[in-house]
């Protein structure tokens, strides 16, 4: 029977620790840990093995260790789309939406594949940078042409290119992508929620941009303590305007919203 090739192996342990990383309830016990480690040795690419190494490590919580090792790969393969892409997930399940965001910038430099700037560009839209979107959007049109690439991403946004163009025009543009990135900071790297979801919505009759993100998990009292210090960071920011309205409110279910509902 064939054995797997070097890049089959590397990609087997890979989506094994995601599994594992993915999991709510991890038994991390010392058995399995070293089957991966024997597994991770068996691997020829130094990156790919020093990346692995780096994953093992995240997925049993040494959070600092596996990330350094992480970094180590990139410095040595820079140019390699798999491990960016790993590493941009590893980041968002331990960090959340923004720190893989920073990753994601870093890895501009090397990487122009289509399907990543792609992805790139829908987190640019989620976090409501719509000028850094846009620079996206010309970059992606320059590797597949002006229409393939308006085409592609219109169908898979939330929002189409001709309107980003639009409420990139708008005053509170700005105002709104520092705003939404404070509350990514707030929420994940402060108090470690996980977002759930966003929503956007610019107000026809009175232009104000509105911006809401959405917690899952979280208690009445720290939602109102969460809010409490958004607006306090606005003021301290000069982010305090009546034309950009932040809130955090609680993510339910469907389930939960029927039980409210009834």
């Amino acid at each position: 029977m064939a054995q797997p090739d070097a890049a089959s192996v590397a990609s087997n342990i890979s989506q094994e620790l995601f599994s594992m990383l993915e999991r709510e309830e991890q038994q991390l016990d010392s058995f399995t840990r070293k089957r991966i480690e024997r597994d991770i040795n068996k691997v020829t690419d130094i990156a790919k093995r020093l990346f692995l190494s780096g994953l093992l490590s995240v997925v049993y919580n040494e959070i600092e260790k596996g990330i350094d090792a992480c970094e180590q790969a990139i410095r040595l393969a820079p140019h390699d789309l798999v491990m960016w892409e790993n590493y941009t997930t590893m980041i968002w399940r331990i960090k959340g939406t923004l720190a893989s965001y920073r990753v994601r910038l870093r890895s501009l430099d090397y990487i122009n594949q289509p399907s990543f700037l792609l992805s790139t560009l829908l987190i640019q839209q989620q976090l409501n940078d719509f000028k850094a979107a846009l620079e996206t959007v010309d970059l992606l049109e320059k590797i597949l042409g002006t229409e393939s690439a308006k085409k592609l991403f219109n169908e898979l946004g939330d929002l189409t290119v001709d309107e980003m163009i639009e409420l990139n025009k708008k005053p509170q543009a700005e105002t709104a992508k520092d705003v939404t990135k404070l509350m990514f900071s707030l929420a994940e790297e402060e108090h470690n929620f996980k977002v759930k979801t966003t929503f956007r919505e610019l107000e026809t009759d009175s232009d104000t941009f509105c911006i809401e993100m959405f917690l899952p998990n979280i208690k009445l009292e720290e939602l109102k303590s969460i809010n409490r210090q958004l607006l306090a960071k606005r003021r301290e920011l000069g982010l305090a305007t009546s034309e950009v309205v932040g809130l955090f409110r609680e993510y339910l279910s469907a389930d939960e919203s029927q039980i409210l509902e009834a």
